[in-house]
């Protein structure tokens, strides 16, 4: 039995009733799992994340727990919704890319980067930073420059505030300092 169809086979084999039947069951699965992984994990963080804030107003020790516990929900809560959109999608016959790939255990930002929200940073690369030239530059100089459009308008993208545009120029000094000097900083491990 066939599974998904190709690009070549179109809506002809969407209206195979095996491959509704099996396109729809994958894409409640994937529903059910999205729905479990936010009851089970990001619930439970809340509430941890509720004590951990508790003490930390109280004692600023809890700073590296509260942190933690922000990342993961944050982590879980937008891979949940980009899962929950791909099992939806796979119901109704479409195929979705994965939009995170585990991006907590990168070993540097460029890294980071290309496993978190993979969807939002292909469009920026493919339509903002290779039509600039990307990193096939002349000179760092140029290079910087297309860094900082990038991270500039993927600020803009995220909220009309001077927060996230702040948040989009961070990201950029701190990919500009590993692109130009080669190296992966452990310290920066604790900032994305």
């Amino acid at each position: 039995s066939r599974q998904t169809p190709t690009n070549q086979e179109g809506l002809t084999s969407m209206v195979n009733p095996s491959y509704l039947t099996i396109a729809l069951r994958q894409g409640l699965l994937q529903c059910v799992n999205v729905q479990s992984k936010r009851a089970l994990k990001v619930s439970s963080l809340v509430l941890v994340d509720d004590v951990v804030l508790s003490q930390l107003i109280q004692h600023r020790t809890y700073l590296r727990q509260q942190s933690l516990c922000c990342a993961l929900l944050v982590g879980y809560d937008f891979s949940g919704y980009s899962d929950m959109a791909i099992g939806l999608g796979r119901m109704f016959g479409f195929h979705f890319l994965e939009n995170f790939n585990y991006p907590y255990i990168s070993s540097s930002i460029t890294e980071f980067w290309r496993r978190w929200h993979i969807s939002l940073g292909t469009w920026f690369r493919d339509y903002v930073y290779i039509p600039l030239g990307g990193s096939r530059v002349k000179t760092k100089t140029h290079l910087v420059i297309n860094l900082f459009v990038v991270w500039l308008l993927t600020g803009i993208w995220h909220g009309a505030e001077w927060s996230f545009v702040v948040w989009g120029l961070m990201y950029f000094a701190l990919l500009c300092i590993e692109k130009l000097t080669g190296k992966t900083y452990r310290i920066f491990g604790h900032i994305y």
